[in-house]
């Protein structure tokens, strides 16, 4: 619904085609329900997406669907098979998609921003990686290169067609280049990115005492640098994620020294403003548990693929020349090389870094 067909990400959809809808387009009655539906897919839909829980606080008979029964469970109330329950699932959804879509569809905001694309792009790769999704990956890819066409040009980088780009923007692109770099080894995403993050170090890096401003000019004479979530991660917090990645990356202590400066500068405001800096936490401790892959095997290899699809919050991944071997790294300690993706897998649950997933 938000992705443009040629790559990037939209910026919002209303819940509402007009004022008194109340999110009809996105919800469904019991009788929306029966009337899309077969008996056995009725019965199957019903305990899978429609639950008291999702009902509108103006009409209880609306629901938002979510799944909150998992097919094993649906199988032992209904007696039939989970191979069965998935395909009736499977065909009941379809129809309801095809009920949905004639629906009218709210009004969409079609602008491409930069911070959200950047945003949406990392969250993709991510995803893919974890659910070793191959299209996710190639849809991410795509959006990345459409926004760094239209939105970084002649070594600008913009926020939206003619607007200056803000601290988001180039902290979340920066972000999503570096993502792509780490999944397909591509080194011109990595020197884009490295291009991109020097831009904004010489434009919005406060000299003074540290940390980034939001942006190029001031408001009212004041240079507005903040720390808190406000609603997306902080970017002065992301840049902490960012400069270790670089830092990890290419072994440069001035990245390190940039992502110091803006933990120390924070340390007491986050004590104060506490949840509402809470991607400040998660930069502190990636800050102290960086975990660090050398793949030193062509990036197409099962070798590479299984370091890549081994999810850690705090890993850093690097390409160097094909040896055939993974080099793995915690904080300032290596480790013997590696030459299966099994023995990966042993050595991240050795040191009991194996995330739920990633197997």
């Amino acid at each position: 619904m938000l992705l443009d067909p040629l790559g990037g990400f939209y910026a919002s959809q209303d819940a509402d085609v007009t004022p008194d809808d109340e999110g009809g387009y996105f919800t469904w009655t019991d009788s929306d329900f029966k009337k899309v539906l077969d008996e056995d897919e009725y019965s199957i839909l019903s305990l899978f997406l429609m639950h008291e829980s999702g009902s509108m606080h103006h009409d209880t008979s609306k629901k938002v669907l979510f799944v909150s029964m998992g097919a094993m469970e649906i199988a032992e109330q209904s007696g039939r098979t989970i191979e069965e329950v998935m395909e009736i699932v499977k065909r009941g959804k379809e129809k309801l998609l095809v009920e949905r879509n004639k629906r009218e569809t709210p009004f969409i905001d079609k602008t491409l921003y930069t911070s959200i694309n950047g945003m949406m792009i990392s969250v993709l790769i991510l995803a893919g990686r974890i659910l070793k999704d191959e299209n996710l990956k190639i849809r991410a890819l795509q959006s990345l290169d459409r926004i760094l066409e239209i939105r970084f040009i002649n070594g600008v980088l913009f926020h939206t067609e003619e607007v200056k780009a803000l601290l988001d923007d180039y902290i979340h692109m920066v972000d999503a280049l570096l993502s792509a770099y780490e999944v397909t080894g591509n080194t011109s995403y990595y020197d884009r990115a490295d291009d991109i993050m020097n831009i904004c170090i010489s434009k919005l890096w406060d000299d003074k005492t540290g940390g980034f401003f939001d942006s190029e000019e001031s408001l009212l004479d004041i240079n507005i640098k903040g720390i808190e979530d406000v609603p997306h991660p902080s970017a002065n917090s992301l840049a902490v994620k960012t400069l270790l990645k670089f830092y990890s990356m290419s072994g440069r202590e001035d990245y390190h020294r940039y992502a110091t400066m803006i933990l120390e500068l924070f340390i007491e405001q986050v004590k104060l403003t506490g949840i509402h800096s809470g991607y400040y936490f998660c930069a502190l401790n990636n800050y102290f548990n960086m975990v660090k892959f050398t793949i030193n095997a062509s990036p197409d290899s099962e070798l590479a693929r299984a370091a890549v699809n081994i999810y850690s919050p705090f890993a850093h991944i690097v390409y160097g020349e094909d040896r055939g071997h993974v080099i793995p790294c915690i904080k300032d300690t290596c480790f013997a090389s590696v030459d299966t993706p099994e023995g990966l897998i042993s050595f991240f649950r050795e040191q009991g870094l194996l995330y739920k997933g990633s197997v």
